[in-house]
This record gives C-alpha cells, structure tokens and sequence, in this order.
C-alpha cells in the first residue's frame, strides 16, 4: 500500500500494523513480540485491531493499542519471571494501552444525516427493531471461552502447574546442594581433627540453574478473562438498558390503543329490540 501511495506522489509512513480478530485473542505472545520489533524503531507505533463481530452489532469494530513504556523495559529484559515483573509492576491490566480513536464524517456525510432526520424517511423504521436484546448467545459464548473446556481457565490451571513443577525442581535443588554443604562441612571437621585434608565446598556456579517458569503467558490469559468479565458486563447493561426502553414503548403503544378505543366515551345502540 505504501509503495502504491508513492508512486500516485502521497506521502505514507509506516505508524504500524493492522489485525483481524474476534473479541480479544489479540492477547497473544506472538502479537506482542511482533508489536515490539515495530514500537522499539517507532515508539508512537500503533496496532489497529479489527473485530468483525462488532460491525454485526453496529459498534465500533475499531481498537487502537500499543504496549506500556513499563512492558517495554520487561519484555527489553527477556526475563518474564516474578521478581521482574514486580520490579516494573506489571498488572494484566497495563500490558496494553488503548488509544483514542476520532473518526470524522465528510460534509456529505452531515448532509445526509440532515436530510434522513429532517424528512420522514425514517417513520417507517420500527423502532422495536433497532433495540437489540438477543446478546444471550453473545454472553453464553463469552462465558464458554472463560470456563468451557479448553478456556481461559483450563489455560491458566496449566500455566500454574508448570509454575508449581518449576517451583517444586528448584527446592528441591536447593535442598540437596545443603545437604551436600552440611555434609561436607561436617565431614572437615574431623579431618581438621585428624590433620588430613579439607574436602572443597561445591562451586555454586558450576551447579546447574533450573530457570524460573515465565509468566507472560499467565499474564495474558488473567488480561483476557478480565476483558471477556468486563464484556459480559457491558452486554447484559445493554440488553437490561434495551429491555426496560422497548417494555416502555410497550406500554405506550398499549396505553395509545385503548384511548383509540374508548376516547369518545360514546356507547354504541343496542340492535335488540324491546318485547
């Protein structure tokens, strides 16, 4: 597109990249290292994610996102274990920031709106039919991404009991390297007694280091639940909101039917006649 642009004479600069997604997998290891190879040479580099889900819904498909200066400096370090990630305070929540975006209508755009407002193209809309209130697949799927099989928290029990493993390897490591030093250390003092020679301690650095559990990934998914909670919130708002505003229009439409039918007060002449 760029190279197009250039050759029409437009100037166009690369500010980032573009991608297609439903709800927010974007929260993925892959993502975020290729968003840092583009913000680490352009530091005001966006990623514009797409969610073709939301043009169904008549909302904004649009998101704007870029990593926070502090996910910057952790992920520059490479090492995304416990110590570091409170060393930079990393919450699941500020792995990302989204921008604002600003979309503005031509002035034909203005004039069209104009005219549908001004006339009576629009009395005909139905205006039960604008109000959705059928987000119960919407939410029920959310909630199958959260807990179903397969999910965010199957994902993250995994991740915890890689950690837990990890954890488990590294003490038990540690426990036998005191064992070797108390052993060692006891084992010279009767030497010293018996004038022989003193055993060497182990060299700590020729011992082999178990690495720690990185915690990207279990950042990811915690980031990704929060969002698909705050999501569900979002639409059973909507759909509380749109439910209360049709059961009104409801009651008007029934409460204008009746006043058609007995607002002359007027008693219709009985067709039986007298005996």
């Amino acid at each position: 597109m760029i190279k197009v642009l250039t050759a029409v004479n437009v100037v166009g600069n690369s500010v980032g990249w573009y991608q297609a997604i439903y709800f927010y997998e974007y929260l993925t290891a892959d993502l975020i290292h290729d968003h840092y190879q583009y913000q680490s040479v352009i530091p005001n580099s966006v990623c514009i994610i797409y969610n073709p889900y939301s043009v169904e819904k008549g909302r904004l498909p649009f998101t704007a996102i870029r990593l926070t200066k502090s996910f910057m400096e952790l992920y520059a370090s490479g090492k995304f274990i416990s110590k570091n990630i409170q060393k930079y305070s990393i919450k699941s929540s500020n792995i990302f920031e989204e921008l604002p975006i600003k979309i503005c209508n031509s002035a034909l755009d203005h004039a069209y709106i104009y005219e549908l407002t001004s006339s009576k193209l629009i009395d005909g809309v139905n205006l039960h039919d604008c109000l959705n209130t059928s987000n119960t697949p919407l939410i029920c799927k959310l909630i199958d991404l959260i807990s179903g099989t397969g999910g965010c928290i199957d994902e993250f029990s995994v991740e915890q009991e890689k950690y837990r493993t990890s954890q488990l390897a590294s003490m038990k490591q540690k426990m036998e390297l005191a064992k070797r030093i108390e052993y060692i250390n006891t084992e010279n003092e009767v030497r010293a007694k018996w004038g022989r020679e003193l055993l060497p301690l182990p060299d700590m650095q020729l011992l082999s280091k178990i690495p720690e559990q990185s915690r990207l990934e279990s950042l990811l998914i915690t980031s990704r639940i929060d969002l698909y909670g705050r999501e569900i919130a979002n639409l059973a708002y909507s759909t509380y909101t749109n439910q209360s505003i049709l059961s009104s229009f409801i009651k008007s439409d029934i409460g204008s039917t009746a006043t058609d039918d007995s607002g002359t007060g007027e008693v219709a002449p009985s067709t039986e006649g007298n005996v």
